[in-house]
């Protein structure tokens, strides 16, 4: 039996802008055509609607897969570091905590 076939999921890119970086592109999936902007993650910012990964292809367009599965990281080391400043953190584990 063979495995169901993935929907097609497409970036075309635009344009760069100069200052920032960041892409303009026509993302095509499931026939729908929609005009979207792609900027790098970074450490310790928001990610602004979905995470994506581009493959190259040979006609100049990327196929894009969604990241899903991954949790939210929300409390960094510095974040947990200032709470407990603030707060006080657990007296005498002396391990650290998941988020």
């Amino acid at each position: 039996m063979s495995e169901p076939k993935k929907p097609v999921d497409v970036i075309r890119p635009v344009a760069v802008h100069a200052s920032t970086g960041h892409v303009l592109a026509v993302r095509t999936r499931e026939g729908v055509n929609e005009i979207v902007g792609l900027a790098r993650c970074e450490e310790g910012k928001p990610i602004m609607g979905e995470a994506v990964t581009l493959k190259e292809r040979t006609d100049g367009a990327y196929d894009c897969e969604t990241i899903t599965g991954r949790p939210a990281r929300v409390a960094s080391a510095a974040y947990r570091a200032g709470w407990d400043a603030v707060f006080g953190g657990r007296k005498g584990s002396g391990e650290e905590r998941p988020n």
